[in-house]
Order: C-alpha cells, then sequence, then structure tokens
C-alpha cells in the first residue's frame, strides 16, 4: 500500500501545476494591452464577426464577435449598413410588413438605391458615433474570443422592399455599400445615436437616397393592423419639418465639406511662388 503514496503524490503535483499553469496563462491573456483596430478593417481580416438582430425596421441588436485570443478596442464606424445575407428569403409575416406600403406605391415603391442589396428584405443603417473616418470617434472593448451585443436604431434604406425581419440574417457592412451619398450616411449617424427623431431622420434618408418627394412622403400611409380598414399619415407634419431642415442641413454641410476638400487639392498641386526665395537671397 505504501508503494503507491509517491506515485499518488506525483499525479497530484503534476495535476496542481498544469492546473496552475493554465490559470496563469489565462491571467496573462486578460493582461494582455488591447489592440486598437479599425471597425471595418478587423471585419475584412476576419478578426471580428459583426451581425444584425433585427427587430424591426426601427432597430434591433448589433453582435460583434471577437474571434481573436486577444482583447481588441475598436474604433465605432461613423455609419453603416446592415445587409440581408444573400440565398436568405423573406420568412413569414410580421405586424411591420404593411407599415412600409404607402397609398401611392405605384409611384414610389421601386425606387431604391442604386447599390442596393439584392432580394426583397431590404437593408437598414445606423451609426455608431465614430467620426467619419473612424479616427478620432468613440471606441468599444471586445475581450478575446467573446461576443457582445448593443442595442442600435436604424432607418430603412430601400423603399418598396419589405422591412428588415427578425429571421433574416444581416451582415455588417460600410454604408457605402448600400448607399453611395454622404448624406445619407450622415442621417444614418444622427439617427444611430439619437440626435435626430428617427421616424424624421427615415423621411430624410427616403428623400436623399430613394429619391422621394416630400409630397410623396408626406403622404404615405400606412395600417397598423390588416384586418383595419382605416390608413394613417407615416409621418407628422413635425416630422416631416424635422426632416426638410435636416436634409437641407446635411446637403449644405456635404457641399461645403466637398468644396473644403476640392479648394485644398487645388491649393496643393498650384506651384508656389519662388520670387525673392533663399536661393536668390546674398549669401552670408
Amino acid at each position: 500500500m505504501k508503494k503507491h503514496i509517491p506515485m499518488l503524490a506525483f499525479a497530484f503535483f503534476a495535476c496542481f501545476f498544469l492546473t496552475s499553469g493554465e490559470s496563469r496563462g489565462a491571467e496573462k491573456k486578460q493582461d494582455i494591452p488591447p489592440k486598437t483596430v479599425e471597425f471595418f478593417d478587423v471585419i475584412d481580416q476576419g478578426l471580428i464577426e459583426a451581425t444584425l438582430e433585427a427587430q424591426d425596421s426601427f432597430g434591433g441588436k448589433m453582435v460583434i464577435k471577437n474571434k481573436t485570443d486577444q482583447p481588441l478596442q475598436v474604433y465605432k464606424p461613423f455609419a453603416y449598413a446592415a445587409v440581408p445575407v444573400v440565398g436568405q428569403a423573406f420568412g413569414g409575416g410580421g405586424s411591420n410588413r404593411s407599415s412600409n406600403r404607402s397609398s401611392n406605391r405605384s409611384s414610389s415603391s421601386n425606387r431604391s438605391s442604386s447599390s442596393g442589396s439584392s432580394g426583397s428584405n431590404q437593408s437598414s443603417g445606423g451609426g455608431m458615433g465614430g467620426m467619419s473616418g473612424g479616427m478620432g470617434g468613440g471606441m468599444f472593448n471586445i475581450p478575446a474570443e467573446r461576443t457582445i451585443r448593443e442595442k442600435v436604431k436604424t432607418v430603412c434604406l430601400e423603399h418598396g422592399k419589405e422591412d428588415p425581419n427578425p429571421r433574416i440574417k444581416y451582415e455588417i457592412k460600410p454604408i457605402q455599400s448600400v448607399s453611395p451619398k454622404s448624406e445619407v450616411a450622415l442621417m444614418c449617424a444622427l439617427v444611430g445615436t439619437g440626435k435626430i427623431d428617427q421616424k424624421a431622420g427615415q423621411a430624410a434618408v427616403w428623400h436623399l437616397g430613394n429619391d422621394m418627394s416630400w409630397e410623396e412622403l408626406s403622404e404615405k400611409t400606412f395600417k397598423p393592423r390588416v384586418e383595419l380598414p382605416q390608413r394613417f399619415s407615416y409621418f407628422t407634419p413635425e416630422q416631416m419639418r424635422i426632416a426638410q431642415k435636416a436634409a437641407a442641413e446635411a446637403e449644405a454641410y456635404v457641399k461645403a465639406t466637398e468644396n473644403s476638400k476640392s479648394t485644398d487639392s487645388t491649393s496643393e498641386n498650384e506651384s508656389p511662388d519662388t520670387s525673392g526665395s533663399v536661393s536668390e537671397a546674398t549669401p552670408l
């Protein structure tokens, strides 16, 4: 019986040593300083996976999975699009299916972004508070090999297609993959950060991105329930007022920004005035 005691003691010591080593390794992994990265860069590299669990046309939960073995500090994107995965058909109904159909659908339902997603289910867009281009804006941390969820507000980007649906998987992509217009990106960012009424932002996005007139938007109606006979205005007069003001300001801001970039580019390309330069001065 005594001959087995050293063997048991050795086994216990080996188990304790391995367990302690794994514990120290886990602690060491958590002590690694987070790597600072750009949101869409690490998506393209396959380091994180970002999807949207749509609740309805007004938002849902963004799910971000860190697929690496080290913590990441990620710059929030200025704006993004949630695009339905190719090959997934719209499945079933929902109380919101009729909310995106207006009484004047024949004149406006086919107006959608020319670079939009395929399929009958439309993309949605939002923002997370990052500065344009990613640098300088807000950031969030994702622990190694962990998944985080964040509630987000969105707007629909392609009028006339079915509303975002919980049964559909959505991938997070740059807003430009659905709408190339900077004004649309700006409105999505304002909606996503709660700086504008969501319905007003929706009206502005459909006007800016889908070329819907203000008259068409003001006449848009919906049924809260299919069985009800009456229809209701989709936007209130106050929401339309805010939308028109916001759209005008977005267009003015984008135009001013583009003019500023053009002026800076012209200045850099012009040859400098060399009269009275150092080469012509009297040497010391």
